[in-house]
């Protein structure tokens, strides 16, 4: 549950769960199997941050949401997968919008066409403002 002045939410690159990012790293990265790595940062998710990296899923988290989301990825992407956040969209494509920018890398949409991110974000914006207009 949000707090009631969570009225959208945008997300720049996000990936689906901690163990598919780090699986992905791990593999791609560093030509490890996540299986060494993982029961470490299991650990230090534990202590460090008081969560279980299991259980933490922006896929799951979406599905019930009430809140509108926008993602934003670059399709060149070379950290996290662009297809992460197409996962995402797919569980709730009713409150989530996918924009995705052409050769675009991780967090480089913005310096990748500008103008065009600057539109998507206000047109959001202007959305969930409008959204709640509505409903007070």
């Amino acid at each position: 549950d949000l707090p009631k002045n969570v009225k959208g939410i945008v997300a720049d690159c996000p990936f689906s769960t901690p163990f598919d990012i780090i699986n992905t790293v791990c593999k791609r990265d560093y030509g490890i199997s996540p299986k060494l790595i993982y029961p470490f940062l299991m650990l230090g998710a534990a202590i460090f941050g008081r969560m279980n990296l299991k259980s933490s899923s922006a896929v799951e988290a979406v599905k019930n949401t009430n809140v509108p989301i926008l993602i934003i990825h670059g399709e060149d992407d070379r950290f996290v997968p662009c297809e992460m956040s197409k996962e995402i969209q797919a569980a709730n494509p009713q409150l989530i919008k996918l924009e995705t920018f052409t050769d675009a890398g991780h967090g480089l949409s913005y310096m990748k066409d500008t103008e065009r991110y600057y539109k998507v974000l206000k047109d959001f914006l202007d959305f969930c403002h409008n959204r709640t207009k509505s409903t007070e």
